[in-house]
């Protein structure tokens, strides 16, 4: 049972692992930098909790008390020099066992699971557990049925949702993913707070186009009008479809993200991995971010561009229609004819190109890492009072 302590609050503690794990260069890791930046000692105060934080090691970021992990974290992916094959077979053993001690020795009344692979349980605690999507259930086929040494992708997700399935509370990042939780996998509605992500003001933000497509030409050799991709190369990015849909009489296209196929089409740019602050200005200097996605737990790459002031393409399916509203235009992500017509729309007109960038800045503008983590901490009041019936912010001290 969570106790109260003399100044009214209970101990709200932050998963810091994904901001420097194998998750750090993916979109778990960015969330988990930004919560760390944005639920601020003075915020959790004002909700009831004394914050602070779990991790390996101590950042900027971490503006209140940090606690380090214990060592069996170094094999359960902790350490970004750990392969993340090996930190797949060690992480349940340290979910079970380190982590769950480590958090105990924090004396947290509340645990805040931003990565859902690394859920400890625990009468001493509540845990409130992030969920992004539920991609393996949607295409089983693709991500299910790969099978190495006695199975162990498959078993190990199984066992992941079935200890996720046990939070005391979760947080869901659209409203989308709520509904895929509850159709897919049978969660309580009742326990899901949405809590849509933010976007960083201070490095996507809109830039002047031309300026932006110097800054392009001399860092990447992209000389040429342009559309641009970023993602995984993973097949319900639906990449594919974007390179027979592309037509390089009308732009470039290009490509950040890793892989390439052999036979790669004229016109395209492929840079693998670039440098996060390299990303505005590929945005801002693109004729249109072109992203015709099959599913998105929420779609970061889309408000990135919009904050941008990058004309978006994009399909109207999963969670994309709630991040892009009315400012972006919209194609069948299936038909590569429909997705070659709409971006020789926009590079044709150039007063649609105005239109579009100006209403994705002010879309943008409404996702805020402060609204998410007002979100987070309503989620973590929430899972506090599950398991202690009566409490809240106002009746804490009493």
């Amino acid at each position: 049972m969570p106790t109260v302590r003399s100044n009214g609050s209970l101990r709200l503690l932050i998963d810091g692992g994904p901001s420097e794990n194998n998750h750090r260069t993916r979109g778990i890791g960015t969330v988990s930098r930004e919560l760390l930046d944005a639920v601020t000692p003075e915020l959790g105060a004002a909700a009831g909790f004394d914050i602070s934080y779990l991790r390996r090691r101590v950042l900027p970021a971490c503006r209140s008390e940090w606690h380090r992990r214990s060592w069996p974290a170094e094999l359960s992916g902790a350490d970004p020099n750990v392969h993340i094959r090996i930190a797949n077979w060690f992480q349940p053993i340290d979910v079970a066992t380190a982590l769950t001690w480590d958090i105990k020795q924090a004396r947290a009344d509340v645990y805040l699971a931003i990565d859902p692979h690394a859920m400890p349980m625990s009468r001493a605690f509540a845990t409130v557990a992030f969920v992004y999507d539920f991609v393996p259930l949607l295409w089983p086929e693709q991500y299910l049925t790969r099978r190495r040494f006695m199975g162990l992708p498959t078993a190990l997700w199984y066992a992941r949702l079935r200890r996720l399935k046990r939070a005391d509370w979760w947080i869901a990042i659209s409203e989308a993913t709520k509904q895929d939780a509850v159709r897919l996998a049978g969660f309580d509605p009742d326990r899901i707070t949405v809590a849509p992500l933010g976007v960083d003001p201070r490095l996507f933000r809109a830039i002047d186009p031309a300026e932006a497509r110097a800054v392009v030409a001399e860092r990447f050799g992209v000389t040429r009008p342009y559309f641009f991709f970023a993602g995984a190369q993973d097949p319900r990015k639906n990449l594919s479809t974007l390179l027979e849909a592309h037509d390089p009489e009308i732009a470039d296209l290009v490509v950040v993200g890793q892989g390439a196929p052999e036979n790669a089409p004229g016109g395209v740019h492929w840079l693998g991995k670039v440098e996060t602050t390299d990303l505005p200005w590929l945005y801002a200097g693109a004729v249109a971010f072109a992203f015709p996605t099959l599913y998105e737990g929420f779609g970061l790459p889309v408000l990135e561009a919009m904050a941008c002031g990058t004309p978006v393409v994009t399909s109207p399916l999963s969670s994309i229609p709630e991040v892009a509203g009315d400012a972006v235009l919209y194609c069948d992500p299936h038909d590569a004819r429909a997705i070659r017509e709409t971006l020789r729309r926009v590079a044709g007109d150039e007063s649609l190109q105005h239109t579009l960038r100006a209403c994705g800045v002010r879309r943008a503008a409404h996702f805020t890492w402060a609204r998410t983590a007002d979100a987070v901490l309503e989620a973590c009041q929430r899972a506090v009072a599950r398991r202690r019936p009566g409490w809240s912010r106002t009746s804490r001290a009493s």
